[in-house]
């Protein structure tokens, strides 16, 4: 039988996150969501390694969800949220809806294919905080909601939501895999957001009494 990677990726969406990412050699514990993506998870990793990243904390390809995401947000964190819903579980999806819904009040769809037979792959937009071009990774997960910050041609799939003191960035098309195999925009994109973590920080402690 021919076992297609994307589609043997699908099969390790039961394979446990462990941690979300926060720093060059930190972690804090994910209480529900796994990772979908081992490949998105690798990528984030390498791309954090030694690089002041205090301020941000990433679910990398991430199914389910995890409710200590917004106390996070809320107390100042900006945390990247990148669905792998399109290589989970029915189930996974459905929670990732109400979290996301309930906490932030984006909305997503279910999960499109945007690598069809005989067509190129697709281009993921991003729009903040820089522009950026990244090759897309055969799912995409839409998002209603928020700030539309990313696009795959006019299909919103990446949205900023501020809450709190903090922000929220989904992403419904994974980076992780672009960081990994060392595409230089997804890495320029991934500097612009620890610097605006930085400023999202410092504005933090200027509030404070």
């Amino acid at each position: 039988m021919d076992v297609s990677r994307r589609f043997f990726l699908g099969a390790l969406a039961a394979a446990p996150l462990g941690s979300a990412l926060t720093g060059p050699t930190r972690g804090e514990r994910s209480s529900c969501s796994t990772c979908a993506l081992p490949e998105s998870r690798a990528g984030f990793a390498r791309a954090l390694a030694g690089r002041d990243a205090a301020g941000v904390l990433v679910f990398p390809g991430a199914a389910g969800w995890d409710d200590t995401i917004e106390r996070r947000v809320r107390g100042g964190r900006l945390v990247i949220f990148e669905s792998a819903s399109g290589f989970a579980e029915a189930r996974a999806l459905r929670e990732q809806r109400a979290g996301l819904q309930d906490a932030f009040g984006l909305r997503i769809d279910y999960p499109v294919t945007v690598w069809g037979q005989g067509r190129r792959p697709s281009y993921l937009d991003l729009g903040w905080p820089v522009r950026a071009h990244i090759r897309d990774f055969s799912f995409a997960v839409p998002v209603r909601g928020g700030e539309a910050v990313g696009w795959l041609g006019p299909l919103p799939v990446a949205a900023l939501q501020r809450a709190g003191a903090g922000a929220l960035l989904f992403l419904g098309s994974p980076v992780g895999p672009a960081l990994g195999s060392g595409d230089p925009q997804a890495h320029d994109w991934l500097s612009s957001v620890l610097a605006a973590a930085l400023s999202l920080g410092r504005r933090k402690a200027s509030s404070s009494p």
